[in-house]
């Protein structure tokens, strides 16, 4: 699970398209996804035999973004989108994406 993290971190650092990887204290990620999006924490797993959290907030307008936060309560941006759906067929249905 570790590589998995390093990777994920590491696309985030280098890729030059993605949203610039940004931490801070979680109480400041939720509060500027609240204020900006509109986005609230809507699904969230332990990652790392629980010393990660990984963590879904997404708007009522289909804005989602993807936070990781560690143990000591600092949260880093993982990346963000558009179009969250629950179904996992939904996208598909209205993109013509074949999952």
């Amino acid at each position: 699970m570790r590589y998995v993290l390093a990777l994920l971190f590491g696309f985030v650092a280098t890729n030059a398209n993605a949203q610039q990887a940004t931490c801070d204290h979680r109480a400041g990620i939720v509060e500027e996804l609240k204020n900006k999006y509109d986005e609230t924490l809507k699904h969230y797993g332990l990652v790392d035999n629980g010393t990660l959290v990984f963590e879904i907030f997404t708007s009522p307008k289909g804005t989602f973004t993807a936070v990781i936060t560690n143990s000591a309560g600092v949260s880093c941006y993982v990346s963000s989108g558009t179009i969250w759906q629950t179904e996992p067929d939904e996208p598909a249905k209205k993109t013509g994406w074949k999952i």
